[in-house]
């Protein structure tokens, strides 16, 4: 009910609808909008789950066998194939502050559903997390990341620090265990 988002999976089995409370006129401030519910279309069958405070996002592995939602509380990974209904597998907090503004973010994902990296306004850390193990770790870059960036195939990301006119290039995976590793290319005379 109220649903104004739709996203379908890769393969075109799956179809996910979701309320995304910045395209509702004047939401009240208790109203979560947790809820999406998870279409499959080849067993014309419907699953409502419950993933977190207002999702803006929904993403899928290029796989299709999992989705993850975005909300203002992180991540919510929702494992799609496996025995019985789509069920969510796990959510994970993107941010150790519970007052940060989740309007801020940008969140992109890895194609295989394993990583996905959170850029901030303001902010001049890339934030790396892990779907699998539900952790994450910082890299930090020169100044604001204004930016960012995954590559099709997900071999690496691309970070844009204006300020310090450079791009920064993260390669992926290794990123998550070095994330000292990062590739800057300066831009002379350019923001």
């Amino acid at each position: 009910s109220g649903g104004n988002q739709w996203r379908i999976s890769p393969d075109g089995r799956f179809a996910i609808a979701w309320t995304d409370a910045r395209r509702v006129d004047k939401p009240q401030k208790t109203q979560g909008f947790q809820d999406i519910t998870v279409l499959d279309l080849t067993s014309r069958t419907s699953t409502t789950l419950s993933v977190g405070y207002r999702p803006v996002a929904i993403a899928y592995a290029a796989s299709s066998s999992r989705a993850f939602a975005v909300t203002q509380d992180g991540i919510s990974v929702v494992e799609l194939l496996g025995a019985g209904a789509p069920k969510v597998g796990m959510n994970i907090p993107i941010s150790s502050s519970p007052l940060e503004d989740p309007g801020t973010r940008d969140v992109s994902f890895t194609p295989d559903g394993t990583l996905a990296l959170v850029r901030r306004d303001g902010s001049s850390a890339i934030t790396v997390v892990s779907l699998d193990a539900g952790t994450r770790k910082d890299v930090t870059l020169p100044d604001e990341v204004t930016d960012l960036d995954v590559s099709q195939k997900g071999d690496f990301a691309v970070a844009v620090v204006r300020k310090a006119s450079t791009v920064a290039v993260l390669p992926l995976p290794g990123i998550w265990t070095a994330p000292d590793q990062v590739t800057k290319l300066a831009v002379p005379s350019e923001t």
